[in-house]
């Protein structure tokens, strides 16, 4: 099924729907803002609450709209991957783009990282994934908030390396720059989308917001571009490397605010491929993985004067799984079918306290239910778990020159005793523009599914992993410039590690570590120009050499060098972005292939071009050196089906997307 079919019916009736064209709501939208204004973003996710920038007691990096639009980012992940400290890359076994901080790697998925939408978590209760190859569709987004580091003292379990805050554009409390949009996009290796949202707002205290995405792109032009002629004849019918369908509304009416959304997405895995699981052997693995989600969440947020104000939120989430499997290198094994259902849902609530402006104090609680049911797995069937917990965090300025806060947070887990996660950060400000900060934090991440319910794990005294962070950064505003940097030092225990001898899951007691700096710079020049600058050094060890599932958590390049420049006016806006990686180091340690990739370098473009108000046209080149590399520094024209080293790879060389788009 052509997944543009969808939206036919509603584009056909969406200029009916269109109110009379009208300039942007924000007079910058046309150039970028100051960099005053940029560092007085608000914010919510470093502090649970509303907050500017230069405000956090985090390592923040943040994403608005307007930049995911001219940097072309048309997936999270290409925005991650210009975040210093974030290393993204693409695993094979789980066929996921997945995320590692700081040196320290997310395992197989992104389980390491929480991932919040609006304040919903999105982690996957069996194995603490986060979507679907994070194919997550952007044009809903308000912005990104990412932080590097604890989070657990506010977030609980799965705060563990950071935090991804994706925030949803809410017509009532945002506004929109127009009440429609319809967007087209295509390009290389059969690559086409199509997106388009509409807003309404009633009156002052109401409005709503309705937003559809479908896209795939073809898996066998890659395949072509990367082995001509010598693909075997069993990949003729190969027509689709991936699919999203996506549609979601809000609604907010005076107080309350309702999201829901369904999402459909596939991924298929044949021979070869960026998507690819086996060799390029006949008679390799053929499955296909798709994952429906449906999701509803209701919010309350109101301030009771300027001393308190009170947060409710409530949501739903629902995971089918759905994994067409077989294997033609068995004799007579035949397809079967794995179906996979989770459910996550939860209650938040919170209030503050400011009875001067010298003085805060947050607290609150979360109540979480995890299930699943699968059925073929019988230790994930009618699996469940319940969390609760309690936090509270005070802000204290007790003088001009500085700000600290203090906190902790217990969570009570059903498999598993409390844990409690502390917090601390004092920031002090010197010379006008510069400011110094220091920071204490541990965090915890709690067990998945898989581990706690394998059937050989099953009843033993499994806990949760638990890390430590010192942070140490310095930042000061030159004129337009910003320059930061930061100092981190992390030591992880009770590792979870997959035991072979014993085919189960344990803690692993001894200490996985790194440490390291990261140096980030920005600008803001002439309101047009936009350079921004961010490198990483860092290193990584173990106190158990050798062991592959023990280093699993230790993968990551020494040295990382991402950048760009963003140039914006009223007729054109244009984009460079880059990415060095020195030596990524492979988790999975084998001698007989060493544990370091190639050094590599990518870049990326984009032009766009506004010939008048609610048009655009614009053309992006991924990957414009046309270097293929990979993961695990090899060639995939390989021979031998046992090198699984060679089927982790990144991109496939060079691509052009071309785009249109129609605001109203």
């Amino acid at each position: 099924m052509n997944p543009l079919r969808p939206w036919g019916l509603a584009l056909a009736f969406a200029p009916l729907l269109a109110q009379t064209p009208h300039a942007s709501l924000e007079e910058e939208d046309k150039a970028f803002q100051s960099l005053k204004m940029l560092l007085n973003t608000p914010v919510i996710t470093a502090a649970r609450r509303e907050q500017a920038v230069k405000e956090a007691h985090s390592t923040l990096r943040v994403f608005t709209a307007s930049d995911l639009r001219v940097l072309g980012a048309t997936t999270l992940a290409e925005a991650l991957k210009l975040v210093a400290g974030l290393d993204v890359y693409f695993e094979y076994d789980q066929m996921k783009t997945s995320v590692g901080t700081r040196g320290l790697k997310g395992d197989l998925v992104s389980k390491r990282m929480l991932f919040l939408l609006d304040g919903r978590p999105m982690n996957l209760p069996v194995n603490g994934d986060f979507d679907f190859d994070m194919r997550l569709p952007l044009n809903f987004v308000k912005q990104v908030e990412i932080i590097r580091g604890p989070g657990s003292s506010l977030y609980g379990a799965n705060a563990f390396l950071g935090i991804v805050n994706i925030r949803t554009q809410s017509p009532k409390n945002d506004g929109f720059f127009y009440d429609g949009a319809v967007g087209m996009r295509a390009g290389s290796f059969g690559e086409r989308a199509l997106d388009f949202s509409l807003a309404h707002r009633f009156s002052d205290d109401a409005a709503f917001a309705f937003w559809g995405t479908s896209s795939q792109a073809d898996e066998y032009g890659i395949l072509r571009k990367w082995y001509g002629s010598t693909l075997p004849a069993t990949t003729a019918d190969i027509s689709e490397g991936y699919r999203l369908g996506d549609v979601r509304t809000n609604w907010s009416f005076k107080h309350l605010t309702f999201t829901g959304g369904v999402t459909s997405s596939g991924v298929d895995h044949n021979n070869k491929g960026q998507y690819t699981r086996d060799s390029a052997v006949a008679t390799s693995q053929t499955r296909e993985d798709a994952l429906r989600s449906r999701f509803a969440d209701l919010a309350y947020q109101r301030d009771f004067g300027k001393a308190w104000d009170l947060g409710l939120h409530a949501y739903f989430n629902v995971y089918v799984n759905d994994r067409l499997y077989s294997r033609g290198d068995i004799t007579g094994s035949t397809p079967r079918n794995l179906l996979g259902k989770e459910t996550l849902w939860g209650l938040q609530a919170q209030a503050q306290w400011k009875p001067k402006e010298t003085f805060r104090l947050l607290f609150g609680g979360d109540y979480a239910v995890k299930a699943s049911d699968n059925n073929q797995r019988t230790y994930l069937q009618n699996a469940r778990t319940r969390e609760a917990a309690i936090f509270v965090e005070a802000g204290w300025k007790p003088l001009p020159w500085l700000d600290a806060v203090a906190g902790g947070r217990y969570d009570r887990h059903s498999e598993f005793a409390g844990q409690f996660s502390p917090r601390a950060s004092f920031i002090a400000s010197f010379l006008r523009e510069g400011r110094a900060r220091i920071s204490y934090a541990t965090a915890f991440r709690a067990p998945t599914f898989t581990e706690l319910f394998l059937t050989a794990s099953k009843g033993l005294p499994l806990r949760p992993e638990t890390i430590r962070t010192l942070e140490a950064s310095l930042s000061y505003v030159f004129g337009g410039v910003k320059v930061s940097a930061t100092a981190f030092d992390n030591r992880v225990k009770e590792q979870i590690t997959y035991v072979t001898t014993a085919l189960c899951y344990g803690n692993q007691a001894d200490e996985v570590h790194s440490r390291g700096l990261e140096v980030e710079a920005e600008a803001v020049l002439a309101g047009r120009w936009r350079p921004f600058l961010a490198a990483t050094l860092q290193n990584t060890g173990s106190d158990v050499p050798g062991d592959k599932y023990a280093n699993q958590l230790v993968a990551a390049p020494r040295r990382k060098l991402a950048g760009g420049l963003m140039f914006r006016t009223v007729d054109w806006e244009a984009a460079l972005t880059g990415a060095w990686i020195d030596h990524q180091r492979d988790g999975y340690f084998d001698p007989a292939f060493g544990n370091v990739s190639p050094t590599y370098l990518t870049l990326a473009g984009r032009i766009a071009w506004m010939p008048q108000p609610g048009w655009s046209f614009a053309l992006t080149v991924k990957n414009m050196l046309d270097r293929r590399y990979y993961d695990k520094g090899h060639d995939p024209r390989f021979t031998d089906p046992a090198d699984y080293r060679a089927r982790n790879n990144e991109y496939p060389g060079r691509s052009f997307v071309g785009e249109v788009r129609w605001n109203w």
